[in-house]
Protein backbone atom coordinates (compact mmCIF):
# COMPACT_ATOMS: atom_id res chain seq x y z
CA UNK A 1 0.00 0.00 0.00
CA UNK A 2 1.87 3.41 -0.77
CA UNK A 3 1.05 6.94 -0.72
CA UNK A 4 1.96 10.19 -2.87
CA UNK A 5 4.15 12.48 -0.99
CA UNK A 6 4.49 15.98 -1.20
CA UNK A 7 7.52 17.55 -0.17
CA UNK A 8 7.63 21.12 -0.84
CA UNK A 9 6.08 22.76 1.90
CA UNK A 10 7.68 25.40 4.51
CA UNK A 11 10.56 26.84 2.15
CA UNK A 12 10.87 30.74 2.60
CA UNK A 13 10.45 32.50 -0.27
CA UNK A 14 13.95 34.10 0.04
CA UNK A 15 16.00 32.39 -2.93
CA UNK A 16 18.72 34.98 -2.50
CA UNK A 17 19.19 33.54 1.14
CA UNK A 18 19.14 29.92 -0.40
CA UNK A 19 15.55 29.54 0.23
CA UNK A 20 15.64 28.86 3.92
CA UNK A 21 13.42 26.37 5.58
CA UNK A 22 11.42 28.05 8.10
CA UNK A 23 8.03 26.63 8.15
CA UNK A 24 5.11 28.26 8.88
CA UNK A 25 1.97 29.92 7.13
CA UNK A 26 2.95 31.97 4.09
CA UNK A 27 6.18 29.96 3.63
CA UNK A 28 6.13 27.91 0.49
CA UNK A 29 2.81 26.25 -0.72
CA UNK A 30 1.45 26.64 2.83
CA UNK A 31 -0.31 29.82 1.31
CA UNK A 32 1.74 30.87 -1.56
CA UNK A 33 3.53 33.84 -3.47
CA UNK A 34 2.54 34.31 -7.05
CA UNK A 35 3.52 36.91 -9.32
CA UNK A 36 4.91 39.01 -6.08
CA UNK A 37 1.64 38.46 -4.36
CA UNK A 38 0.89 36.63 -1.38
CA UNK A 39 -1.83 34.02 -2.37
CA UNK A 40 -4.64 34.14 1.08
CA UNK A 41 -7.00 32.31 2.38
CA UNK A 42 -6.04 28.44 0.23
CA UNK A 43 -4.98 26.23 2.97
CA UNK A 44 -8.03 25.60 5.07
CA UNK A 45 -6.62 23.22 7.38
CA UNK A 46 -3.39 22.80 9.65
CA UNK A 47 -1.60 19.72 10.09
CA UNK A 48 -1.35 18.01 13.93
CA UNK A 49 1.89 19.37 14.16
CA UNK A 50 1.73 22.96 12.55
CA UNK A 51 2.98 24.09 9.04
CA UNK A 52 6.23 22.44 8.83
CA UNK A 53 9.09 22.64 6.62
CA UNK A 54 9.39 18.81 4.84
CA UNK A 55 13.17 18.77 4.97
CA UNK A 56 12.91 19.11 9.49
CA UNK A 57 14.16 16.01 10.61
CA UNK A 58 11.60 16.05 13.56
CA UNK A 59 8.83 16.21 10.70
CA UNK A 60 9.90 13.45 8.78
CA UNK A 61 10.08 11.53 12.00
CA UNK A 62 6.89 12.27 12.81
CA UNK A 63 5.19 11.74 9.48
CA UNK A 64 6.93 8.12 8.92
CA UNK A 65 5.64 7.14 12.29
CA UNK A 66 2.23 7.99 11.18
CA UNK A 67 2.42 6.73 7.95
CA UNK A 68 3.38 3.96 9.89
CA UNK A 69 0.25 3.42 11.69
CA UNK A 70 -1.79 3.61 8.67
CA UNK A 71 -0.57 0.99 7.34
CA UNK A 72 1.28 2.63 4.39
CA UNK A 73 4.61 0.61 3.05
CA UNK A 74 5.32 2.53 -0.04
CA UNK A 75 5.98 6.42 -0.19
CA UNK A 76 5.64 8.03 -3.55
CA UNK A 77 7.75 10.98 -3.34
CA UNK A 78 6.84 14.20 -5.69
CA UNK A 79 9.72 15.06 -6.78
CA UNK A 80 10.38 18.34 -9.07
CA UNK A 81 14.06 17.67 -10.04
CA UNK A 82 17.49 18.56 -8.34
CA UNK A 83 17.70 22.42 -9.67
CA UNK A 84 18.27 22.17 -13.83
CA UNK A 85 15.28 23.61 -15.07
CA UNK A 86 16.41 23.56 -18.52
CA UNK A 87 17.73 20.27 -18.66
CA UNK A 88 21.39 22.08 -19.93
CA UNK A 89 23.36 19.51 -17.30
CA UNK A 90 23.66 22.41 -15.03
CA UNK A 91 22.57 23.64 -11.60
CA UNK A 92 20.70 27.30 -11.80
CA UNK A 93 22.32 29.78 -9.34
CA UNK A 94 21.32 33.25 -9.11
CA UNK A 95 24.24 35.73 -9.83
CA UNK A 96 24.44 37.43 -6.56
CA UNK A 97 26.23 40.48 -8.48
CA UNK A 98 22.69 41.01 -10.51
CA UNK A 99 20.27 39.85 -7.68
CA UNK A 100 22.30 41.06 -4.81
CA UNK A 101 22.43 39.24 -1.44
CA UNK A 102 24.25 36.08 -1.59
CA UNK A 103 25.13 33.75 -3.95
CA UNK A 104 22.22 30.69 -3.48
CA UNK A 105 19.65 27.87 -5.06
CA UNK A 106 18.29 29.40 -8.05
CA UNK A 107 15.31 27.48 -7.90
CA UNK A 108 13.64 25.76 -4.81
CA UNK A 109 12.96 22.52 -6.63
CA UNK A 110 16.73 22.36 -5.09
CA UNK A 111 15.72 22.32 -1.38
CA UNK A 112 12.92 19.81 -1.95
CA UNK A 113 15.52 17.09 -3.61
CA UNK A 114 17.45 17.99 -0.19
CA UNK A 115 14.38 17.07 1.65
CA UNK A 116 13.81 13.73 -0.31
CA UNK A 117 17.41 12.56 0.16
CA UNK A 118 16.70 13.52 4.23
CA UNK A 119 13.81 11.47 4.27
CA UNK A 120 16.17 8.61 2.43
CA UNK A 121 18.88 8.95 4.75
CA UNK A 122 16.29 8.99 7.72
CA UNK A 123 14.60 5.98 6.61
CA UNK A 124 18.14 3.90 6.24
CA UNK A 125 19.31 5.43 9.46
CA UNK A 126 16.17 3.69 11.91
CA UNK A 127 15.67 0.94 9.31
CA UNK A 128 12.39 1.57 9.39
CA UNK A 129 11.42 -0.54 5.91
CA UNK A 130 9.52 1.75 3.94
CA UNK A 131 10.18 1.47 0.33
CA UNK A 132 10.69 4.45 -2.26
CA UNK A 133 9.87 5.58 -5.50
CA UNK A 134 9.63 8.70 -7.53
CA UNK A 135 7.11 10.31 -9.18
CA UNK A 136 8.60 13.00 -12.04
CA UNK A 137 6.45 16.33 -11.56
CA UNK A 138 6.60 18.58 -15.37
CA UNK A 139 9.46 20.70 -14.00
CA UNK A 140 11.63 21.87 -16.83
CA UNK A 141 11.35 24.66 -18.92
CA UNK A 142 10.84 22.76 -21.57
CA UNK A 143 7.73 21.23 -20.29
CA UNK A 144 6.03 24.26 -18.91
CA UNK A 145 7.81 27.45 -20.41
CA UNK A 146 7.41 29.60 -17.61
CA UNK A 147 4.81 32.73 -18.00
CA UNK A 148 3.72 35.45 -15.97
CA UNK A 149 2.91 33.71 -12.94
CA UNK A 150 4.41 30.16 -13.28
CA UNK A 151 3.88 27.03 -15.36
CA UNK A 152 1.10 27.61 -17.89
CA UNK A 153 -1.62 25.01 -18.87
CA UNK A 154 -1.79 24.04 -22.35
CA UNK A 155 1.07 24.51 -23.93
CA UNK A 156 3.49 21.51 -22.67
CA UNK A 157 6.09 20.12 -25.34
CA UNK A 158 7.50 17.17 -25.17
CA UNK A 159 10.64 16.10 -23.91
CA UNK A 160 13.85 15.34 -26.27
CA UNK A 161 15.02 11.80 -25.64
CA UNK A 162 18.36 13.46 -24.80
CA UNK A 163 16.33 15.20 -21.94
CA UNK A 164 14.87 12.21 -21.07
CA UNK A 165 17.92 10.38 -20.59
CA UNK A 166 19.33 13.06 -18.35
CA UNK A 167 16.61 12.57 -16.25
CA UNK A 168 16.95 8.57 -15.76
CA UNK A 169 20.93 9.01 -15.39
CA UNK A 170 20.58 11.33 -12.66
CA UNK A 171 17.80 9.49 -11.08
CA UNK A 172 19.66 6.72 -11.38
CA UNK A 173 23.08 7.71 -10.16
CA UNK A 174 21.83 10.36 -8.13
CA UNK A 175 19.02 8.42 -6.00
CA UNK A 176 18.68 4.86 -7.23
CA UNK A 177 21.86 3.42 -7.21
CA UNK A 178 22.91 5.23 -4.17
CA UNK A 179 19.48 4.25 -2.04
CA UNK A 180 19.29 0.60 -3.67
CA UNK A 181 17.89 -1.24 -1.11
CA UNK A 182 14.86 1.50 -0.35
CA UNK A 183 13.79 2.00 -3.81
CA UNK A 184 10.46 0.26 -5.11
CA UNK A 185 10.41 -2.38 -7.58
CA UNK A 186 7.26 -2.95 -9.66
CA UNK A 187 7.52 -5.69 -12.26
CA UNK A 188 11.58 -6.35 -11.25
CA UNK A 189 12.82 -2.85 -11.67
CA UNK A 190 12.61 0.17 -9.86
CA UNK A 191 9.46 1.97 -10.27
CA UNK A 192 10.01 5.31 -11.95
CA UNK A 193 6.61 7.48 -12.35
CA UNK A 194 5.89 10.65 -14.50
CA UNK A 195 2.92 13.05 -13.48
CA UNK A 196 0.91 15.20 -15.54
CA UNK A 197 2.05 16.64 -18.83
CA UNK A 198 5.72 14.55 -18.72
CA UNK A 199 6.21 11.51 -20.18
CA UNK A 200 9.39 9.08 -20.53
CA UNK A 201 7.98 7.13 -23.96
CA UNK A 202 11.25 7.27 -26.00
CA UNK A 203 9.96 8.35 -29.28
CA UNK A 204 11.94 5.39 -30.61
CA UNK A 205 9.93 3.20 -28.75
CA UNK A 206 12.94 1.80 -27.18
CA UNK A 207 12.99 0.97 -23.63
CA UNK A 208 15.25 2.21 -20.98
CA UNK A 209 15.57 -1.77 -19.11
CA UNK A 210 16.76 0.10 -15.85
CA UNK A 211 13.38 1.58 -14.62
CA UNK A 212 9.45 1.02 -14.92
CA UNK A 213 7.82 3.14 -16.10
CA UNK A 214 4.56 4.38 -15.62
CA UNK A 215 2.43 7.76 -16.22
CA UNK A 216 0.12 9.38 -13.88
CA UNK A 217 -3.13 11.49 -15.25
CA UNK A 218 -3.56 13.66 -12.49
CA UNK A 219 -6.59 15.76 -14.14
CA UNK A 220 -8.87 15.91 -17.12
CA UNK A 221 -6.95 18.65 -18.56
CA UNK A 222 -3.67 17.02 -18.57
CA UNK A 223 -2.95 16.48 -22.60
CA UNK A 224 -1.71 13.38 -23.30
CA UNK A 225 0.72 13.80 -26.23
CA UNK A 226 1.36 10.33 -27.93
CA UNK A 227 1.01 7.54 -25.29
CA UNK A 228 -1.85 6.21 -23.41
CA UNK A 229 -1.71 7.08 -19.36
CA UNK A 230 -0.86 4.10 -17.00
CA UNK A 231 -2.17 5.12 -14.02
CA UNK A 232 -5.38 7.38 -14.28
CA UNK A 233 -6.68 9.53 -11.80
CA UNK A 234 -9.72 11.10 -13.40
CA UNK A 235 -11.65 7.81 -13.85
CA UNK A 236 -15.10 7.35 -11.92
CA UNK A 237 -14.06 6.31 -8.24
CA UNK A 238 -12.45 4.11 -6.86
CA UNK A 239 -9.58 4.17 -9.83
CA UNK A 240 -9.01 0.53 -10.88
CA UNK A 241 -6.16 0.90 -13.49
CA UNK A 242 -6.03 -1.18 -16.75
CA UNK A 243 -3.11 -2.16 -15.91
CA UNK A 244 -0.96 -3.62 -12.84
CA UNK A 245 -3.88 -5.02 -10.72
CA UNK A 246 -3.67 -1.13 -9.18
CA UNK A 247 -6.56 0.84 -7.42
CA UNK A 248 -6.10 4.69 -6.59
CA UNK A 249 -7.99 5.66 -3.60
CA UNK A 250 -8.75 9.65 -2.60
CA UNK A 251 -10.30 10.29 0.28
CA UNK A 252 -11.77 13.54 -0.63
CA UNK A 253 -11.07 16.72 -3.40
CA UNK A 254 -11.70 20.44 -3.19
CA UNK A 255 -10.69 23.06 -5.17
CA UNK A 256 -13.77 25.15 -4.57
CA UNK A 257 -11.63 27.75 -2.65
CA UNK A 258 -8.85 28.52 -4.56
CA UNK A 259 -11.20 29.68 -7.45
CA UNK A 260 -13.55 31.34 -4.94
CA UNK A 261 -10.89 33.39 -2.92
CA UNK A 262 -8.80 34.09 -6.29
CA UNK A 263 -10.90 33.53 -9.54
CA UNK A 264 -8.60 35.60 -11.88
CA UNK A 265 -5.57 33.41 -10.01
CA UNK A 266 -7.49 30.87 -10.18
CA UNK A 267 -8.40 30.65 -14.20
CA UNK A 268 -4.34 31.01 -15.25
CA UNK A 269 -3.55 28.64 -13.11
CA UNK A 270 -6.16 26.23 -13.46
CA UNK A 271 -4.20 24.19 -15.78
CA UNK A 272 -7.20 23.91 -18.28
CA UNK A 273 -9.99 23.83 -15.79
CA UNK A 274 -13.47 24.86 -16.46
CA UNK A 275 -14.71 24.20 -12.86
CA UNK A 276 -13.61 23.48 -9.50
CA UNK A 277 -13.73 19.94 -9.01
CA UNK A 278 -15.23 19.05 -5.42
CA UNK A 279 -15.69 15.24 -4.15
CA UNK A 280 -17.13 15.16 -0.39
CA UNK A 281 -15.76 17.86 0.27
CA UNK A 282 -17.49 18.27 3.82
CA UNK A 283 -16.31 14.10 4.69
CA UNK A 284 -20.51 13.89 4.84
CA UNK A 285 -20.94 11.25 1.87
CA UNK A 286 -17.95 8.64 3.04
CA UNK A 287 -16.91 7.85 -0.42
CA UNK A 288 -13.40 6.81 0.82
CA UNK A 289 -15.18 4.02 2.55
CA UNK A 290 -17.17 3.38 -0.69
CA UNK A 291 -14.01 3.19 -2.68
CA UNK A 292 -12.62 1.00 0.29
CA UNK A 293 -15.71 -1.30 -0.26
CA UNK A 294 -14.94 -1.22 -4.21
CA UNK A 295 -11.60 -2.37 -3.06
CA UNK A 296 -12.38 -5.42 -1.07
CA UNK A 297 -15.50 -6.29 -3.31
CA UNK A 298 -12.59 -7.01 -6.81
CA UNK A 299 -9.58 -8.22 -4.31
CA UNK A 300 -8.60 -10.73 -6.50
CA UNK A 301 -7.68 -7.93 -9.20
CA UNK A 302 -5.99 -5.38 -6.45
CA UNK A 303 -2.21 -6.21 -5.80
CA UNK A 304 -1.01 -2.49 -5.42
CA UNK A 305 -3.36 0.31 -4.18
CA UNK A 306 -2.18 3.94 -4.40
CA UNK A 307 -3.27 6.96 -1.87
CA UNK A 308 -3.73 9.96 -3.55
CA UNK A 309 -2.11 11.60 -1.18
CA UNK A 310 -0.66 11.71 1.89
CA UNK A 311 -0.53 15.85 2.25
CA UNK A 312 -1.96 17.66 -0.40
CA UNK A 313 -3.35 20.01 1.48
CA UNK A 314 -4.04 23.12 -0.76
CA UNK A 315 -6.89 20.73 -2.26
CA UNK A 316 -7.77 18.87 1.11
CA UNK A 317 -6.41 15.98 -0.46
CA UNK A 318 -5.13 14.23 2.54
CA UNK A 319 -5.10 11.30 5.20
CA UNK A 320 -1.86 12.91 7.60
CA UNK A 321 -3.65 14.19 10.66
CA UNK A 322 -4.75 17.54 11.03
CA UNK A 323 -5.64 19.10 14.23
CA UNK A 324 -9.06 19.06 14.21
CA UNK A 325 -9.73 22.93 13.30
CA UNK A 326 -10.36 24.71 10.56
CA UNK A 327 -13.15 23.53 7.30
CA UNK A 328 -14.23 20.20 7.64
CA UNK A 329 -11.42 18.56 9.14
CA UNK A 330 -10.33 14.90 9.74
CA UNK A 331 -8.43 14.89 12.58
CA UNK A 332 -6.92 11.17 12.37
CA UNK A 333 -10.04 10.00 11.05
CA UNK A 334 -9.11 9.51 7.46
CA UNK A 335 -5.56 7.99 8.93
CA UNK A 336 -7.44 5.56 11.07
CA UNK A 337 -9.87 4.60 7.94
CA UNK A 338 -6.62 3.58 6.25
CA UNK A 339 -4.88 1.54 8.59
CA UNK A 340 -8.27 -0.60 9.47
CA UNK A 341 -9.26 -1.36 6.05
CA UNK A 342 -6.22 -1.50 4.45
CA UNK A 343 -4.98 -3.94 7.67
CA UNK A 344 -8.15 -6.01 7.13
CA UNK A 345 -7.77 -6.22 3.26
CA UNK A 346 -4.26 -7.44 3.90
CA UNK A 347 -5.64 -10.39 6.56
CA UNK A 348 -8.30 -11.10 3.80
CA UNK A 349 -10.85 -9.98 6.11
CA UNK A 350 -14.86 -9.43 4.86
CA UNK A 351 -15.78 -5.72 4.38
CA UNK A 352 -16.79 -3.99 7.56
CA UNK A 353 -17.74 -0.24 8.02
CA UNK A 354 -14.93 1.87 9.77
CA UNK A 355 -16.16 3.83 13.17
CA UNK A 356 -14.70 5.87 15.50
CA UNK A 357 -14.79 3.83 18.19
CA UNK A 358 -12.51 1.12 16.76
CA UNK A 359 -9.03 1.30 18.44
CA UNK A 360 -6.65 1.47 15.16
CA UNK A 361 -4.00 3.13 16.78
CA UNK A 362 -2.93 5.18 19.56
CA UNK A 363 -3.76 8.90 19.43
CA UNK A 364 -6.57 10.96 20.81
CA UNK A 365 -9.92 11.15 18.61
CA UNK A 366 -10.51 13.45 16.09
CA UNK A 367 -12.63 16.49 16.61
CA UNK A 368 -15.23 16.06 13.74
CA UNK A 369 -16.97 19.75 13.49
CA UNK A 370 -20.62 20.20 11.85
CA UNK A 371 -19.68 22.03 8.57
CA UNK A 372 -22.91 21.07 6.95
CA UNK A 373 -25.40 23.34 9.16
CA UNK A 374 -26.22 26.27 6.80
CA UNK A 375 -27.41 29.82 8.91
CA UNK A 376 -29.53 32.25 7.24
CA UNK A 377 -28.17 36.03 6.56
CA UNK A 378 -28.72 37.86 9.44
CA UNK A 379 -30.50 40.51 7.57
CA UNK A 380 -32.83 37.42 5.95
CA UNK A 381 -35.46 35.52 8.02
CA UNK A 382 -36.06 32.89 5.39
CA UNK A 383 -39.15 31.09 4.39
CA UNK A 384 -41.98 30.70 6.53
CA UNK A 385 -41.86 27.55 8.50
CA UNK A 386 -44.53 24.99 6.50
CA UNK A 387 -47.74 23.98 8.27
CA UNK A 388 -47.56 20.57 9.98
CA UNK A 389 -48.34 17.80 7.98
CA UNK A 390 -49.62 14.56 10.20
CA UNK A 391 -48.16 12.50 6.80
CA UNK A 392 -44.48 14.46 7.40
CA UNK A 393 -41.71 11.77 6.39
CA UNK A 394 -40.40 10.48 9.80
CA UNK A 395 -35.72 10.20 9.69
CA UNK A 396 -36.41 6.70 10.44
CA UNK A 397 -38.72 6.03 7.40
CA UNK A 398 -36.76 4.67 4.43
CA UNK A 399 -38.12 5.81 1.04
CA UNK A 400 -37.08 6.11 -2.50
CA UNK A 401 -36.71 9.47 -4.44
CA UNK A 402 -36.13 10.00 -7.95
CA UNK A 403 -34.79 13.04 -9.60
CA UNK A 404 -36.60 14.43 -12.27
CA UNK A 405 -35.70 16.59 -15.12
CA UNK A 406 -38.81 18.77 -16.31
CA UNK A 407 -37.32 20.60 -19.34
CA UNK A 408 -37.50 18.41 -22.60
CA UNK A 409 -39.15 19.23 -26.05
CA UNK A 410 -39.46 23.04 -25.81
CA UNK A 411 -38.86 25.07 -28.96
CA UNK A 412 -35.72 27.14 -28.58
CA UNK A 413 -36.82 30.23 -28.49
CA UNK A 414 -40.82 30.31 -28.49
CA UNK A 415 -40.68 28.42 -25.13
CA UNK A 416 -43.75 26.67 -26.57
CA UNK A 417 -44.44 23.17 -25.29
CA UNK A 418 -43.92 20.60 -29.04
CA UNK A 419 -41.29 17.72 -27.84
CA UNK A 420 -39.38 16.10 -31.29
CA UNK A 421 -35.85 16.16 -32.25
CA UNK A 422 -34.49 19.49 -32.12
CA UNK A 423 -36.86 20.96 -29.52
CA UNK A 424 -34.91 21.54 -26.06
CA UNK A 425 -32.47 19.29 -24.66
CA UNK A 426 -33.63 17.09 -27.33
CA UNK A 427 -30.44 17.36 -29.43
CA UNK A 428 -30.43 21.46 -29.34
CA UNK A 429 -29.59 24.42 -27.74
CA UNK A 430 -28.43 27.72 -27.92
CA UNK A 431 -25.52 29.03 -26.74
CA UNK A 432 -23.49 32.51 -27.76
CA UNK A 433 -26.40 32.68 -30.17
CA UNK A 434 -24.94 29.14 -32.20
CA UNK A 435 -26.98 25.77 -32.36
CA UNK A 436 -25.57 23.14 -30.45
CA UNK A 437 -26.27 19.57 -31.69
CA UNK A 438 -25.00 17.48 -29.00
CA UNK A 439 -26.29 13.44 -29.95
CA UNK A 440 -28.91 11.89 -27.63
CA UNK A 441 -28.05 8.14 -27.96
CA UNK A 442 -31.09 6.68 -26.51
CA UNK A 443 -34.22 7.32 -27.53
CA UNK A 444 -37.27 7.28 -24.70
CA UNK A 445 -39.93 4.73 -24.93
CA UNK A 446 -42.42 7.73 -24.85
CA UNK A 447 -40.07 9.17 -27.84
CA UNK A 448 -38.96 12.93 -27.82
CA UNK A 449 -41.67 13.87 -25.25
CA UNK A 450 -42.38 17.61 -23.75
CA UNK A 451 -42.34 17.31 -20.06
CA UNK A 452 -45.39 19.70 -19.98
CA UNK A 453 -47.70 17.10 -21.69
CA UNK A 454 -50.03 16.03 -19.02
CA UNK A 455 -50.15 12.51 -20.58
CA UNK A 456 -46.08 12.16 -20.46
CA UNK A 457 -46.10 13.33 -16.71
CA UNK A 458 -49.28 10.98 -16.11
CA UNK A 459 -46.75 7.94 -17.43
CA UNK A 460 -43.55 8.85 -15.94
CA UNK A 461 -45.65 9.13 -12.46
CA UNK A 462 -47.16 5.71 -12.75
CA UNK A 463 -43.94 4.19 -13.97
CA UNK A 464 -42.46 5.85 -10.78
CA UNK A 465 -45.16 4.00 -8.67
CA UNK A 466 -44.51 1.18 -10.04
CA UNK A 467 -40.80 0.77 -8.64
CA UNK A 468 -41.54 2.22 -5.54
CA UNK A 469 -40.81 5.96 -5.50
CA UNK A 470 -42.39 7.89 -2.51
CA UNK A 471 -41.11 11.36 -3.88
CA UNK A 472 -39.86 12.96 -6.37
CA UNK A 473 -37.25 15.67 -6.28
CA UNK A 474 -37.97 17.97 -9.42
CA UNK A 475 -34.84 20.49 -11.52
CA UNK A 476 -36.56 23.75 -11.17
CA UNK A 477 -34.98 26.45 -13.57
CA UNK A 478 -37.36 29.60 -11.82
CA UNK A 479 -40.48 30.78 -13.13
CA UNK A 480 -38.70 33.51 -15.68
CA UNK A 481 -37.46 36.13 -13.90
CA UNK A 482 -33.71 35.56 -14.54
CA UNK A 483 -32.62 38.29 -11.81
CA UNK A 484 -35.16 37.58 -8.85
CA UNK A 485 -36.30 41.26 -9.02
CA UNK A 486 -33.02 42.50 -8.39
CA UNK A 487 -31.79 44.63 -11.03
CA UNK A 488 -29.38 42.36 -12.06
CA UNK A 489 -29.63 40.36 -15.21
CA UNK A 490 -27.96 38.99 -17.85
CA UNK A 491 -30.34 36.30 -18.83
CA UNK A 492 -31.63 36.86 -22.44
CA UNK A 493 -35.65 36.73 -23.05
CA UNK A 494 -35.57 33.53 -24.81
CA UNK A 495 -33.63 32.19 -21.57
CA UNK A 496 -36.54 33.73 -19.57
CA UNK A 497 -39.53 32.18 -21.66
CA UNK A 498 -37.96 28.94 -21.31
CA UNK A 499 -38.04 28.91 -17.90
CA UNK A 500 -41.60 30.26 -17.44
CA UNK A 501 -42.85 27.07 -19.83
CA UNK A 502 -40.48 25.05 -17.70
CA UNK A 503 -41.79 26.53 -14.90
CA UNK A 504 -45.52 25.65 -15.84
CA UNK A 505 -44.14 22.16 -16.80
CA UNK A 506 -43.27 21.87 -12.77
CA UNK A 507 -47.52 23.05 -12.00
CA UNK A 508 -48.26 20.21 -14.77
CA UNK A 509 -46.94 17.63 -12.62
CA UNK A 510 -47.74 19.18 -9.26
CA UNK A 511 -51.40 19.34 -10.26
CA UNK A 512 -51.60 15.63 -11.24
CA UNK A 513 -50.28 14.56 -8.04
CA UNK A 514 -52.48 16.66 -6.11
CA UNK A 515 -55.41 14.74 -8.54
CA UNK A 516 -53.45 11.45 -7.80
CA UNK A 517 -54.66 12.12 -4.02
CA UNK A 518 -50.78 13.38 -2.88
CA UNK A 519 -49.50 9.45 -2.62
CA UNK A 520 -46.24 10.58 -4.26
CA UNK A 521 -45.01 13.82 -3.16
CA UNK A 522 -42.51 16.04 -4.63
CA UNK A 523 -40.44 19.31 -3.85
CA UNK A 524 -38.52 21.95 -5.64
CA UNK A 525 -34.29 21.69 -6.11
CA UNK A 526 -33.28 24.53 -7.48
CA UNK A 527 -31.19 24.91 -10.37
CA UNK A 528 -28.81 27.25 -11.30
CA UNK A 529 -30.60 29.15 -12.99
CA UNK A 530 -29.16 32.34 -11.69
CA UNK A 531 -25.66 32.50 -12.84
CA UNK A 532 -23.74 35.14 -13.12
CA UNK A 533 -22.22 34.45 -16.34
CA UNK A 534 -19.26 36.41 -15.99
CA UNK A 535 -18.27 34.13 -12.90
CA UNK A 536 -19.23 31.07 -14.74
CA UNK A 537 -16.72 32.02 -17.37
CA UNK A 538 -14.17 32.29 -14.75
CA UNK A 539 -14.58 28.70 -14.30
CA UNK A 540 -15.95 29.49 -10.52
CA UNK A 541 -19.42 28.59 -11.65
CA UNK A 542 -21.61 29.75 -9.50
CA UNK A 543 -22.30 33.46 -7.64
CA UNK A 544 -23.63 34.08 -3.81
CA UNK A 545 -26.81 35.11 -4.60
CA UNK A 546 -27.33 36.85 -1.19
CA UNK A 547 -30.32 37.28 0.73
CA UNK A 548 -32.46 39.53 -1.21
CA UNK A 549 -32.73 37.39 -4.08
CA UNK A 550 -32.91 34.44 -1.84
CA UNK A 551 -36.41 35.78 -0.08
CA UNK A 552 -37.75 36.79 -3.18
CA UNK A 553 -36.86 32.73 -4.42
CA UNK A 554 -38.18 31.21 -1.26
CA UNK A 555 -41.44 33.10 -1.35
CA UNK A 556 -41.99 32.71 -4.86
CA UNK A 557 -41.29 28.66 -4.28
CA UNK A 558 -43.88 28.77 -0.58
CA UNK A 559 -46.43 30.47 -2.08
CA UNK A 560 -46.72 28.58 -5.47
CA UNK A 561 -45.92 25.31 -4.57
CA UNK A 562 -45.66 24.74 -0.66
CA UNK A 563 -49.22 26.70 -0.13
CA UNK A 564 -50.36 25.70 -4.04
CA UNK A 565 -49.99 21.97 -3.62
CA UNK A 566 -50.51 21.22 0.19
CA UNK A 567 -51.02 17.53 -0.04
CA UNK A 568 -48.33 16.83 -2.76
CA UNK A 569 -45.50 19.32 -1.42
CA UNK A 570 -43.20 16.64 -0.02
CA UNK A 571 -42.54 17.51 3.86
CA UNK A 572 -38.76 16.82 5.77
Amino acid sequence: MATIFYQWYGYEHDHLNNWPSTGGLGTFHWNDIVADQLITGLVLNRPEIGHYPSDDDETIAWQLRKMGEAGIDTIIVSWWGWGDSNLDGELDWFNAEIEGGNDGYGYIEQRSHDALIRLLEYIRAHDLGFKVALMVEPWPDVVNPIGEIGPQPGIAKKLADDQKKLIFDYVSANIYDQYRDLIFNWEGKPLLAAAGELHFKPEDDSPDDRFTFRSFRLKEADLDPGNAWDWDITKPLPYFQEVDNTVILSPRYDEWFLCMAHPDWWVKRAWGRTKAVRHDPQLTDNFYDYEWRRVYERREEVDLIIIWAWNFWMEQLYIEPDDGQGAAPAGDSLLRKTAWYGKRFREGAAFEPFSLDMEIADGPRPTLVDCCSLERPEDSQGPPDPPPSSDAAQPDEVQLSVALSLWYGHEIGTGKSVGGLGSDHWNSGVIANREIHDPVAVTPELGFYSSADPKVIATQVSQMEGIGVTWISTHWWGWGDGNAGTPFDDHSENDDKMRRAIDLAHHNLFQHLEERGGEIKAFIAMDNWMIHHELWDRGCGVEKIGPQRSQVIWDRIYEDYVLGYESSYFRW
